[in-house]
């Protein structure tokens, strides 16, 4: 394994640095664009898009590239290891367990 692969989900795959501002802006759009951590109407941005056109690969240390977002598979499919997809709502509350008696004394 080089220095610009991690293992991610078991898979290994090389860290990811767009060669130009037009691959940059595709990357966006295919990922960024779509994932919850960017938010630009709640002013919410993504820690992973501005890492990757402030540093060299080459350059970073093991915690950083623990922390660099975008990889490539071995076919050539770009991802990013923190993507939250936008459009799937998560319940903040859980449905209390039917099962489980109330702390209070309320019934199952």
């Amino acid at each position: 394994m080089t220095d610009n692969q991690i293992i991610h989900d078991g898979k290994s795959y090389s860290l990811y640095r767009p060669s130009n501002g037009s691959m940059g802006d595709m990357i966006y759009s295919q990922l960024c664009a779509g994932c919850r951590h960017e938010d630009h109407q709640r002013e919410k941005y993504c820690d992973c898009l501005g890492t990757m056109y402030a540093f060299d690969i080459d350059q970073l240390d093991e915690k950083e590239r623990e922390q660099w977002g975008y990889i490539r598979d071995n076919d050539g499919n770009i991802s990013c290891r923190f993507f939250q997809d936008k459009t799937v709502k998560s319940s903040p509350i859980q449905p209390r367990c039917t099962q489980t008696l109330d702390l209070f004394g309320g019934d199952a």
